[in-house]
């Protein structure tokens, strides 16, 4: 009952002080940081910039904020000399905890004020992609913990040094390690300002809440443990800190409640469940430019030739609430030694084995439980010495992302609204020859409002009931690929082959607007008829996905072709180096799936040359076409000539001595400038002058020529020089020179 009489006592005092309202009026106006100065979060995205940036600001300045308050009403009683009255009144440790308990109520409705301040402009902001939920959570998990942890850890120094200023200091120093270099790729060292690269607009989430909220209750024990650890040191009966702490030390339970805390972070670092252990391989950098979509392409390779895999089933449960996956997978095998083998069956990290049964018997394996390179888990199973076997495992866990990705957290992502799985992820794989007529099929179960995407033959639903559905596949590989959301599914007409698009169904209002089906049919068929058709069939049609924009780019396998939301933002789709307009950037991106997916650009020697420049340059030949030349010399031409015009009249590259003046972030933002110029406006201008030197239908049969043969001096890909050989034109007559720029009506040197 005192110690609630003092805290009411307290808190009443805090509510009435000015000092109170100024820290809550300087802890509100910290968001607005977000929106400009301090943005560690991708703009690329409307929820990073109007949502997590804001968000992630509040939090971390809010805890300076009230850090200086915490250490200001500390100090009072020693600024004012009334600790023996004090003490002689009442326990410090009882003043102590009430005072420390008083700032976390006040930090809670600071950040309860900052939630209604800032909701309406946030909704105001994102428009229909507003989700009062999302921004409930990222407010619950990115800012309220930040300021009780700033509370906590300045209470705690202040209470071991008993000065204001070594306290701000180390507070200060700990945070600034925090968002160091050191800590910049370890999500469980971000105590301050939780990793977070890029928040999704069509897709949740859910990823970087489970990351942030993990690392928040590690530091918050941590922190609780300083906390209790520092009263033991609280001063009291004139003494100093040794003094003090032999008192206090006999409350066995202040030392054993720091303890039980201490030990409860020790276990939560030890049990981290998000990143794999496998250890960090270093690589060399090289400079390869490709554009922003890649192709993935995978060679098996066996160390068991006398073992087939003559076909695999999976029945596959995902708890999409929580993350995880429960299988059962059965594999078909021929041993043609009829001798017991030891094979290597890869684990996806988080993953854990049930049983194996070899032909309905229990068969022994070992875990070594190392974690290795691309998110791999080897074991080692014993087969037995039969000819035919019949192999069954059953697992299950939870996907854990690459350490190597633990900068972006790219990977496998299971949740409510989403999914993205790769092979191991569905099941465990064995490195064996595939048979000649090799089936890949399963069923998976899934939340019904979840719509699956299988590479390989398109998946179909099976069963479903009021929550869930199940859903089978089939491919004749064995690697596997899921995709699942919210997706609105379109079945493009008149496609020179069969073409299905799946969108979020966030843009289903934007995309019929624009007439999106018509668009791709566009495309298609320009570059069908251009350069020539794609491996795609009724039985194997292409699917081009969007995906979450935790996924950095695009990326191709088999029949997939999917890309980050990022390439439908708005941002993007206003993109004047793509095109002029939404529509037309679209067909930029799909433009890629010849140059970028199946014909790949690259040059060692000259980085210029790029899927993207090519892409840009088709993109024009197309609207040229359907528009005419005036359209394309306003929003084509002039638009390479005047970024170029920009980058030619750039203060910093005419004088490249003054660059070192400048802070890395206006570093950054050069070199995008000079990425962006010469990527998407002077590679075009060289294709363009190139064009205009052999003539348009030369320049058709270059191009289709390259598409279908591809390159010979870096086979398959194709080389500055293979284009340069293909036009029987030397680099020197497609330099930019004065003559071609005033042809354009342009008015610079280049």
């Amino acid at each position: 009952m005192v110690f609630l009489h003092i805290l009411f006592v307290e808190f009443k005092r805090l509510l009435v002080s000015k000092g109170t309202w100024l820290v809550m009026a300087c802890s509100l106006c910290m968001p607005l940081l977000g929106y400009s100065f301090y943005t560690p979060a991708s703009t690329a995205t409307a929820f990073s910039a109007q949502m997590a940036n804001p968000i992630l600001a509040g939090g971390l300045g809010g805890a300076f904020c009230f850090s200086v308050f915490t250490l200001i009403e500390y100090d009072r009683i020693n600024k004012y000399q009334c600790e023996a009255v004090m003490d002689s009144i009442i326990s410090p440790l009882i003043i102590s905890f009430a005072k420390c308990l008083s700032i976390l109520l006040i930090a809670s409705l600071t950040w309860l004020a900052a939630l209604c301040l800032y909701l309406p402009i946030m909704r105001a902001a994102l428009g229909t992609a507003f989700i009062l939920s999302e921004t409930l959570l990222a407010f619950s998990v990115m800012m309220l913990p930040a300021l009780w942890m700033g509370v906590l850890a300045s209470a705690a120094f202040y209470q071991l040094f008993r000065r204001i200023d070594l306290s701000f200091i180390s507070f200060t120093a700990l945070a600034l390690f925090s968002m160091s270099k050191w800590c910049s790729d370890l999500y469980l060292m971000r105590w301050i300002n939780p990793l977070v690269t890029v928040f999704s607009n069509d897709f949740n989430n859910t990823l970087f809440y489970r990351l942030a909220a993990y690392s928040r209750l590690l530091w918050l024990l941590i922190f609780s443990a300083f906390y209790v650890f520092s009263l033991i040191c609280v001063r009291s009966h004139g003494l100093g800190i040794i003094g003090s702490f032999k008192i206090h030390l006999r409350k066995i339970y202040l030392p054993l409640l720091a303890c039980l805390l201490a030990m409860g972070s020790v276990w939560l670092v030890v049990s981290e469940p998000y990143i794999d252990k496998a250890a960090l391989v270093q690589k060399d950098d090289g400079p390869v430019s490709g554009g922003m979509v890649y192709s993935v392409s995978v060679d098996d390779e066996t160390d068991y030739p006398d073992i087939d895999l003559l076909n695999q089933y999976v029945r596959l449960s995902v708890n999409a609430q929580k993350g995880y996956v429960d299988g059962n997978a059965s594999y078909q095998l021929h041993n043609k030694t009829r001798e017991s083998q030891w094979v290597t069956m890869l684990l996806l990290p988080g993953y854990t084995i049930n049983t194996i049964t070899a032909n309905g018997k229990v068969i022994e394996y070992v875990d070594p439980g190392i974690d290795q390179e691309y998110s791999q888990h080897p074991i080692k199973i014993q087969l037995p010495a039969d000819e035919w076997i019949e192999l069954e495992v059953s697992y299950t866990g939870h996907p854990k992302i690459a350490n190597a990705a633990r900068s972006t957290l790219m990977g496998n992502e299971i949740s409510a609204d989403y999914l993205f799985m790769n092979s191991l992820s569905i099941l465990p794989q064995l490195s064996l020859n595939e048979a000649e007529n090799f089936i890949n099929e399963g069923e998976v179960v899934l939340p019904a409002n979840l719509e699956l995407i299988s590479l390989g033959n398109e998946a179909e639903v099976v069963s479903e009931n009021a929550s869930t559905k199940t859903w089978r596949f089939t491919n004749t590989s064995s690697k596997l690929r899921f995709i699942a959301g919210d997706y609105v599914k379109l079945a493009v007409k008149d496609s020179p082959f069969p073409v299905y698009f799946y969108y979020s169904r966030r843009h289903q209002q934007e995309f019929e607007a624009m007439d999106i089906d018509k668009v791709l049919s566009d495309t298609l068929n320009y570059c069908a008829k251009q350069f020539g058709l794609l491996p795609y069939s009724e039985d194997y049609p292409l699917n081009i996905i969007m995906i979450s924009a935790h996924f950095m780019g695009g990326a191709a396998n088999g029949n997939f072709s999917f890309m980050g939301e990022i390439y439908f933002s708005k941002e993007n789709l206003s993109n004047p180096s793509k095109g002029a307009s939404a529509a037309e950037v679209i067909a930029h991106e799909i433009i890629h799936q010849w140059w970028g997916v199946h014909s790949y650009l690259m040059d060692m020697e000259n980085t210029d040359w790029s899927s993207e420049g090519l892409t840009v340059y088709t993109t024009y030949r197309m609207m040229k076409e359907k528009y005419g030349e005036a359209y394309v010399k306003q929003f084509y031409i002039d638009q390479w000539l005047n970024s170029l015009a920009a980058l030619r009249n750039n203060y910093f590259l005419r004088n490249p001595d003054m660059q070192a003046m400048l802070p890395d972030k206006y570093l950054l933002s050069l070199e995008q400038l000079v990425f962006d110029a010469t990527i998407y406006n002077k590679m075009p201008l060289q294709i363009l002058k190139a064009e205009q030197l052999i003539g348009e239908a030369k320049m058709d049969e270059v191009l289709a020529n390259l598409f279908e043969n591809g390159g010979t001096e870096m086979p398959p890909y194709v080389t500055w020089q293979d284009f340069l050989d293909a036009c029987n034109l030397t680099e020197e007559e497609l330099m930019l020179d004065q003559a071609f720029i005033e042809r354009l009506g342009g008015e610079f040197n280049v």
